[in-house]
C-alpha cells in the first residue's frame, strides 16, 4: 500500500508534530510511504519600540523594535505597510518610516511580520499602537 499525498500539501500545526514522528515509523512498517512538509516559523513578539510617537508632518525617521523571535527576512509592518526593515539579531530590528506615513494624527499599529521557510505561512507579532500627534 502507497500514500500519495494530494496537493496542496497540508500545514502541519506545531501540536500535531510531535504526534505526527509518533506515527511515522508505523506508517512506514504498513507499507506507507508517507511526505510530510513543514512550513512553519515561530510568532515573531514586539516588547518595545522607539520612538512611540511622532509629530504629524514629521520628516521620515529610523523605528526600532525590541522583542523576540525576529527572522532576517522579518518586516516591519506599520499601519498595514511593509517597511524597509534591517534585521540587527534576533531580538532588535529597524525599520524606515517614511514622513508620508506620519503626515496626519492617528495611531498606526506596528507588527513584525516573518514569511515561513516555503513562503505559505506568515507568523505575526503582537501590535504595539504608535501615536502620531499634532
Amino acid at each position: 500500500m502507497q500514500h500519495q499525498p494530494s496537493s496542496p500539501q497540508p500545514q502541519v500545526p506545531r501540536t500535531s508534530r510531535a504526534r505526527l514522528w509518533l506515527l511515522l515509523p508505523l506508517a512506514a512498517a504498513l507499507g506507507c510511504n508517507a511526505v510530510v512538509h513543514f512550513s512553519s516559523c515561530l510568532n515573531p513578539s514586539i516588547a518595545s519600540m522607539a520612538p512611540g510617537s511622532a509629530t504629524a508632518g514629521g520628516l521620515q525617521f529610523t523605528l526600532s523594535i525590541t522583542g523576540s523571535n525576529f527572522q532576517v527576512n522579518s518586516v516591519v509592518m506599520f499601519n498595514g505597510s511593509a517597511l524597509p526593515t534591517s534585521f540587527l539579531s534576533n531580538r532588535q530590528l529597524r525599520a524606515t518610516v517614511p514622513a508620508a506615513a506620519i503626515s496626519t494624527p492617528g495611531t498606526p499599529q506596528v507588527s513584525v511580520m516573518t514569511p515561513g521557510g516555503s513562503g505559505t505561512v506568515t507568523c505575526q507579532s503582537n501590535s504595539l499602537m504608535f501615536s502620531v500627534t499634532n
